[in-house]
């Protein structure tokens, strides 16, 4: 029985169907590459901070940052997607057009906010939505890396004050996030001004 199963997946697989073009996205597919890419800056901004900081040595504040923000990225990011898409899956907003009712920026926002962890089409008419999604979804990533960090530089540097330690990565995700804002906008911008 599970072989008929397993026969009639593989063929549904390979029997060649119309691409769309109007695609949902798993909006961790987009935002990912980005943060993977930006990983090692991140861990020498944060690590400087750190170091900065904390009266960390260079090379406790770089181990620090590379194991605190590896995790973070590799773990925390995916996991929070998770959570993001759960909520908009049980609250049903995989069920529902995002193309309707976008007349103000308030209805978008609601929209995008509802949809960031799968963003369903948008049409060209309604301006930057992908980069709002984006940029929501970056504040979730934020507080979950931050939370992750600030756990791990805190069972790795046990001499200090907690308090502090949360701080300083509070303020060292304040910087990179903002930096990923800032790529994130530069990003759209320059897709803007390409040729079509």
């Amino acid at each position: 029985m599970q072989r008929k199963y397993s026969i009639i997946a593989l063929i549904a697989i390979f029997i060649p169907t119309t691409a769309l073009a109007n695609a949902v996205i798993p909006l961790i597919f987009v935002t990912l590459p980005i943060m993977l890419y930006a990983l090692l800056p991140i861990i020498w901004i944060e690590a400087k901070i750190l170091k900065n900081n904390l009266n960390l040595p260079l090379k406790k504040a770089m181990i620090s940052s590379a194991i605190a923000n590896t995790v973070s990225t590799i773990f925390g990011i995916p996991l929070t997607w998770f959570v993001v898409a759960l909520l908009q899956f049980i609250s049903g907003g995989f069920f529902i057009d995002p193309n309707t009712g976008l007349d103000t920026f308030s209805q978008k926002f609601l929209v995008v906010a509802w949809h960031m962890a799968w963003l369903s089409p948008i049409p060209p008419t309604h301006g930057n939505l992908a980069l709002l999604a984006m940029l929501l979804i970056l504040i979730a990533f934020f507080f979950v890396t931050w939370q992750i960090e600030y756990f791990i530089v805190k069972r790795m540097n046990k001499q200090l004050e907690p308090p502090l330690v949360k701080s300083v990565c509070l303020r060292a995700n304040i910087i990179t996030y903002g930096l990923l804002v800032l790529f994130c906008m530069i990003f759209v911008l320059f897709l803007k001004i390409l040729p079509s």
